[in-house]
């Protein structure tokens, strides 16, 4: 009962930030069925790939399951190393001048 009880406390507490976001959306006059839709699709989106990734994690050996805590951080420091070089996704190479030239 007692982990029931701590699972509804973190769920709680890790869902501030939802609070205010789902504020500021409501605040800013977007429609209220576009901001409800988001949210239960995100949060089925992010169910979804939660349960996924724990079935997926019993098919490893036991050994290798620490190290899972790794790919964050290594996602975490590469976003911030690009962020730290001003590199961008949305950046678009443009072709290079010789090419269209003939």
């Amino acid at each position: 009962m007692l982990d029931i009880i701590r699972a509804v406390g973190l769920f709680a507490v890790t869902n501030v930030d939802d609070i205010v976001l789902l504020a500021v959306f409501f605040a800013r006059g977007v429609p209220p069925w576009k901001v409800v839709l988001g949210q239960y699709l995100g949060f089925t989106a992010i169910l979804v790939v939660a349960v996924t990734a724990a079935l997926g994690a019993t098919l490893l050996p036991t050994t290798v399951l620490p190290w899972l805590g790794l790919l964050p951080l290594a996602l975490g420091v590469k976003a911030a190393w690009q962020a730290w070089r001003g590199v961008t996704t949305t950046t678009r190479r443009r072709p290079a001048r010789w090419a269209w030239r003939r």
